[in-house]
């Protein structure tokens, strides 16, 4: 009996020995030993203000920055102990508190998180992480796909827990600033990478439409946008990789600026003509509002849409405004469709001359 006690007093002050020693080291030498395993890793320069360890195994981090990615005020990492015993690098909780993330999309719609990594020679060892926490984050987006010069978009107050990485849990929550006002997302579901399976639902509300007319300028007049609303959501599931999902689209109070000069009829027919503009003219009958629903056809890894799909149903949606707003006009309006619609054909055959002829995963070229 005795012997035990002292084999456990021993224990315990190899222990308690082993707990200092490393608090010391972590303490004097964690934060170089930190920046020189991510400059390894990452292309950007890093730099950490402070390290500290929070007995027995947390590390805290301050001011650390990730050059012209992120800058974080507080990272706190709790390392797994079983996956470092098994030879693999692994995290059981990180938290982000109040980061701010800089991402950016060039013309040819590369992001820059892309460019983060190094490459690596060999096989690497796989990073898993259980719990992933944003904690009042920031994203400063930067688009330079759908406007050359950069369309800007701000995303405030998000807040994000992804638990699991092996069948990752995920719930995101974020304000997305327009030019007036600002609009909710919303993202709640679950995600299995292996077997390329996803049951999401997402979640946008009362965004500013007029500010984010780039992104919805094929469902509206080439006119410019006073005010408007969007409203989005999206049933996203997918299995084996097929994506089969339904999203409902709306966009409501639609009020446009009133031209300053008017612009010759020739030069009104130039360029790619929008999906309203096609189905109403320009002459004061444009919607208040728009309403559709929008199926989800593609391949989830690579994420692609069939918008092929997309357009039949858009047209059909917008008739059916049309015909319940004036019924005394349609004679004229469907023979106004039938000029426009074939301009508006051949270019449309261009844009998805491609995905007819190369199929993408899961469809065929008659879809």
């Amino acid at each position: 009996m005795k012997i035990l006690l002292k084999i456990i007093i021993v224990l315990l002050i190899l222990v308690i020995m082993i707990s200092v020693a490393t608090y010391l080291f972590i303490n004097t030498k964690g934060k170089d030993l930190v920046i020189a395993q991510l400059d390894n890793i990452l292309q950007p320069e890093v730099k950490i203000e402070s390290l500290s360890l929070i007995f027995p195994a947390t590390i805290q981090m301050k001011q650390v920055s990730i050059e012209k990615f992120l800058a974080v005020q507080e990272l706190i990492i709790q390392p797994s102990l079983l996956t470092l015993l098994s030879g693999n690098i692994g995290f059981s909780k990180i938290v982000l508190v109040e980061p701010n993330f800089t991402v950016t999309k060039d013309a040819e719609g590369n992001f820059n998180i892309a460019s983060l990594l190094k490459p690596q020679t060999g096989k690497s060892k796989p990073v898993i992480i259980g719990d992933l926490v944003i904690d009042n984050g920031k994203v400063d987006f930067i688009d330079r796909k759908i406007q050359p010069e950069g369309f800007n978009v701000k995303i405030t107050n998000l807040n994000a827990q992804v638990r699991n990485p092996l069948n990752p849990r995920f719930k995101i929550n974020a304000e997305i600033q327009g030019k007036e006002s600002s609009g909710s997302f919303k993202a709640d579901g679950w995600l299995n990478l292996l077997r390329k399976d996803i049951d999401a639902d997402v979640e946008l509300s009362d965004l500013d439409g007029a500010y984010f007319s780039p992104y919805f300028k094929n469902f509206l007049s080439d006119k410019k946008l006073k005010t408007a609303t969007v409203n989005l959501k999206i049933d996203l599931s997918a299995e084996n990789n097929a994506v089969d999902g339904k999203g409902h689209l709306e966009i409501i109070n639609i009020a446009y600026e009133e031209p300053k000069e008017e612009v010759p009829q020739e030069e009104e027919k130039k360029g790619f003509p929008s999906i309203a503009g096609l189905i109403f003219s320009t002459e004061g009958d444009l919607p208040e509002q728009i309403t559709m629903d929008l199926p989800i056809k593609g391949t989830l890894i690579p994420f692609r849409i069939n918008l092929t799909k997309i357009t039949g149903n858009v047209f059909s949606e917008m008739l059916k405004g049309t015909i319940g707003k004036e019924p005394e006009k349609i004679p004229e309006k469907i023979e106004d469709i039938g000029e426009r619609f074939k301009a508006f054909g051949k270019e449309l055959e261009k844009v998805f001359k491609k995905e007819s002829t190369t199929p993408t995963e899961g469809t065929t070229p008659s879809e």
